[in-house]
């Protein structure tokens, strides 16, 4: 063994190895048994790296290594198509043990299959976060009674479910019971609608209800510097629908939703009208389904984070509009400032 250092700060490394003869050697050819000699271009680091995985290799180390293991030498002698390859200069080096690639030894070869150091490794711990609703807390809404009453001002929902096809919505008008800590929901989708199939008790779904809302121009601020937004208010409810299989049941909680979108119309139509058996055979069509609500957000943006002026502004430009919307927003927006104004 014999080395130099070039101008570069590199070490020129050469190496003869001489292995034992064939006989000792039973699964090594003879082309193997003369002297190897290979040259190597590389740093003081990588050179001192690779004397001691030598050392490990062998019990002694000198101009010959007689009592090394045959596959440590295998291993440690580079094959006839290694080709040099000097290492990584300083500060781009792997920080990764020292290994062989297969072909010769270098310091955190990328190359070349892998070695196996025991088991795999487990899978990560994966953390389940439950999902809500953004809700600043000047917009957020708790009362349940509120929310309720945001539900039944706006029955007509979207109800989003989760499964292994991905992601469903349904928009599906959902009547809801004063039933539970959080109320009960109500409602059915075609039998062709295949979410239903997903209404097992144990898969969680989403009902979202929207209220009225409206675009605000920054052109009703007194504060001059400002940007549009939008006034609403939404509440999400959280549950777990299961199917309704009790057709009298399914009649009933037909005739409750019917009631309450017919109420107030001269005069109001009931399911009274229609003979039992044709009912009976319209229900074919649909699939009935319920969920008790497990958790309610409610969120209302009307101008609360606004100057009173500003919000004052708001109400005065959505009035000023003359559109049945925009009015309603407006008397919400003085609702949830009452306190400032």
């Amino acid at each position: 063994m014999s080395w130099l250092r070039p101008s570069s700060g590199m070490l020129r490394v050469t190496l003869a190895v001489t292995l034992p003869s064939a006989a000792k050697l039973p699964d090594a050819s003879a082309a193997r048994t003369a002297p190897s000699i290979s040259r190597w271009l590389v740093t003081p680091t990588c050179f001192r790296n690779f004397l001691i995985c030598m050392l490990k290799c062998s019990s002694s180390i000198g101009p010959s290594i007689v009592r090394a293991r045959p596959s440590a030498i295998e291993r440690a002698v580079p094959s006839a198509s290694w080709q040099p390859r000097p290492c990584p200069p300083r500060g781009q080096r792997p920080k990764r043990p020292f290994s062989f690639d297969g072909n010769g030894p270098f310091m955190g070869a990328q190359s070349g299959p892998k070695r196996k150091l025991g088991a795999a490794r487990a899978a990560p711990r994966m953390t389940v976060r439950t999902t809500a609703m953004y809700r600043p807390k000047m917009f957020d809404v708790t009362d349940v009674t509120d929310m309720h009453a945001i539900i039944h001002a706006n029955g007509f929902a979207t109800l989003v479910t989760a499964g292994t096809q991905g992601m469903t919505a349904s928009h599906i008008p959902l009547h809801l019971t004063d039933d539970g800590e959080f109320g009960l929901l109500w409602g059915h989708l075609a039998k062709g609608n295949d979410q239903w199939q997903a209404f097992d008790g144990t898969a969680e779904a989403l009902a979202i209800f929207g209220g009225p809302h409206t675009y605000i121009s920054p052109s009703w601020y007194v504060t001059e510097k400002s940007v549009p937004t939008w006034n609403y208010e939404a509440v999400h409810a959280y549950g777990r629908p299961t199917v309704m299989d009790d057709p009298d049941r399914v009649i009933r909680r037909l005739a409750s939703l019917t009631a309450q979108y017919e109420d107030g119309k001269p005069p109001p139509w009931t399911m009274d009208a229609l003979p039992d058996d044709f009912v009976r055979a319209q229900l074919k069509g649909i699939v009935a389904f319920e969920m008790r609500i497990e958790r309610l957000e409610g969120k209302r943006k009307m101008s609360q984070n606004r100057k009173p002026e500003d919000a004052q502004g708001a109400i005065d430009g959505l009035k000023a509009t003359g559109r049945p919307v925009e009015s309603q927003v407006a008397e919400i927006v003085a609702k949830a400032n009452k306190d400032r104004l």
